[in-house]
C-alpha cells in the first residue's frame, strides 16, 4: 500500500510496552488495634501459653473498736492467653522472572504486600474478640432519635462496669461512620466541642472515646442484611502476645532455581477485662 501513512495499528508489533518504575501499592486498611490494647509480649518466657491473674472485687468493711479485721477471700480467676495463631504470605521469584523484571518482585511483594496482610490479619482478630464483649448494643437499621439512644446505652453499659474513663476507644467500620456521620449531636460543635466531621469526614472523640474507622471490623451476612460489629471498649478490655516476628526471611532454593521469601508471624489474642467492652452492631 503507497502512499499511507504508518499509523499505531500498523507500528503495535514494534512498539515496546513500557511500565512505570514505580509500582502503585494496594492501599492497605488503616491497622488500629495493636495500640488500643495491653501488649504482653514481654511476659512471654517460651511456651505457648500465659497465664494472666484476674484478681476478684473486695469490699471495705467498717471496722469496729476492739473488734478484730474482717477477713475476705476474693474470688479471682485467670485468663489464659494462647499463642494459637501461626500466619506466613510467601512467594517464590523463579531466576528467569527476576532477569526480565524491573522491579525487585521479592521486596515489593513480601516486604510491603506480605508484610501488610499479616499483619491485617493481627488486627482482624483483635476486631473479633467482639464475640466475648460482655456488652452489647443491637442498633440495627436504626436512625435520628433511635440511634442516640443506642449510642446513650452503649455508653451506659461500659459506665456500668466501671470501665476507667481513660483510653476508651471506639473502633467501627466506615459503614458505621456514615451513619453516625448524620447525627447532629455527633457533627455540630453546638453538642461535641471535638466535631470535625462535616468538614474532614471523619471524627476525632464521641462519648469519651477516640474514634477509629477501619474495614477490619468484622461483618457477617444474614439473609442479605450485613451487620458490622463495632466495639466500644477501654483498653483494658483486651490483650495479646506476639512470640514470633513479624520477620522476613529468604533462601534460595536450587532446585527451582529461585527464590522463597516468606513473611510470617506468631501470636495469640485474649478478651482479659471482657466487661470493659460493648459490641454495637449496626445493620444495612
Amino acid at each position: 500500500m503507497a502512499n499511507e501513512p504508518f499509523t499505531i495499528a500498523e507500528a503495535e508489533l514494534y512498539i515496546p510496552e513500557l511500565w512505570s518504575p514505580t509500582l502503585l501499592d494496594a492501599v492497605k486498611c488503616k491497622l488500629v488495634m495493636a495500640d488500643l490494647t495491653v501488649d504482653r509480649s514481654a511476659q512471654l518466657q517460651g511456651g505457648d501459653r500465659l497465664k494472666i491473674p484476674r484478681l476478684g472485687a473486695m469490699a471495705a468493711n467498717p471496722k469496729q473498736p476492739k473488734q478484730n479485721v474482717t477477713l475476705q477471700q476474693p474470688a479471682g480467676d485467670a485468663v489464659s492467653l494462647e499463642i494459637d495463631q501461626h500466619v506466613e504470605a510467601s512467594i517464590l521469584v523463579e531466576d528467569a522472572a527476576a532477569a526480565v523484571t524491573k522491579y525487585n518482585l521479592i521486596d515489593e511483594f513480601i516486604r510491603v504486600e506480605g508484610a501488610a496482610a499479616i499483619a491485617k490479619k493481627f488486627d482482624a482478630d483483635l476486631l473479633t474478640l467482639y464475640s466475648e464483649a460482655q456488652g452489647a448494643v443491637q442498633a440495627g437499621g436504626h436512625t435520628g432519635d433511635d440511634l442516640k439512644a443506642d449510642l446513650l446505652r452503649m455508653l451506659r453499659q461500659l459506665n456500668e462496669a466501671d470501665a476507667p474513663e481513660e483510653e476508651r476507644f471506639f473502633v467501627i467500620h466506615p459503614a458505621t461512620l456514615e451513619r453516625l456521620l448524620a447525627l447532629d449531636p455527633v457533627i455540630s460543635r453546638d453538642y461535641n466541642p471535638m466535631a470535625d466531621g462535616i468538614v474532614s469526614g471523619q471524627l476525632n472523640m464521641l462519648l469519651g472515646a477516640k474514634i477509629f474507622v477501619t474495614t477490619n471490623v468484622p461483618a457477617t451476612v444474614d439473609s442479605g442484611v450485613t451487620t458490622y460489629h463495632n466495639l466500644y471498649f477501654q483498653k483494658n478490655a483486651f490483650t495479646y502476645a506476639v512470640a514470633l516476628g513479624p520477620r522476613v526471611q529468604f533462601a534460595y532454593l536450587q532446585d527451582k532455581l529461585g527464590t522463597l521469601a516468606t513473611a510470617d508471624m506468631a501470636y495469640g489474642v485474649a478478651a482479659q477485662r471482657p466487661s470493659f467492652a460493648v459490641e454495637f452492631s449496626i445493620s444495612e
